[in-house]
């Protein structure tokens, strides 16, 4: 009995420790799921925080922002997250018990001497505060590009699990877009 009485009590504060403010939650985010901006220097480098690009292959043309950089050994990996539209691509994790998500933008990160057969748009003022990894995908291969957002746009089209009812699914569904707004100064 004695132990039934702990089990609550902890769960207890678990729920009423638990942020219930959408902003309080952004401050909360795991630093292992923060970006590098700040942490590296972009000057001397193809490719700028915030910049919006374009990639050609294949007769197509893949749009996308750098939300990240990684630098690996002597290469850099450049954290691009795909649009569709305005649309960025990302997902909504539960943080917490009582239902509340974080979103987090999905990057693939292509090797710095990988990328090619793209020009830059311009480059954005985006809130870094908010912006954390929820997913990555090495490509090393520019036909990966495809590949990855190929099957972004296919997991965007499944219906969201909704955020109270994440910790109960074996399998939710956590990709969503995030409109590119939600994240620019």
């Amino acid at each position: 009995m004695k132990r039934n009485l702990s089990l609550i009590f902890i769960f207890t504060i678990f729920l009423t420790c638990t942020p219930k403010n959408s902003d309080n939650i952004k401050n909360e985010i795991p630093e292992n799921l923060r970006v590098n901006y700040g942490k590296i220097d972009d000057k001397n480098l193809k490719l700028k925080f915030g910049d919006l690009i374009e990639i050609s292959m294949s007769n197509k043309i893949f749009k996308g922002i750098v939300l990240d950089i990684k630098k690996q050994d002597s290469n850099y990996w450049f954290g691009i997250c795909f649009l569709n539209g305005n649309k960025l691509f990302g997902r909504k994790i539960p943080h917490g018990f009582n239902g509340d998500c974080i979103e987090l933008y999905d990057l693939s990160y292509v090797k710095d001497e990988s990328l090619k057969n793209f020009k830059v748009s311009k480059n954005m003022k985006l809130n870094y505060e908010i912006i954390s990894a929820g997913s990555d995908s090495p490509i090393i291969d520019l036909k990966n590009i495809e590949r990855d957002y190929n099957l972004g746009i296919e997991n965007r089209r499944k219906i969201q699990t909704p955020c109270a009812e994440k910790l109960l699914e074996l399998n939710p569904v956590n990709e969503c877009y995030i409109n590119l707004k939600k994240i620019e100064k």
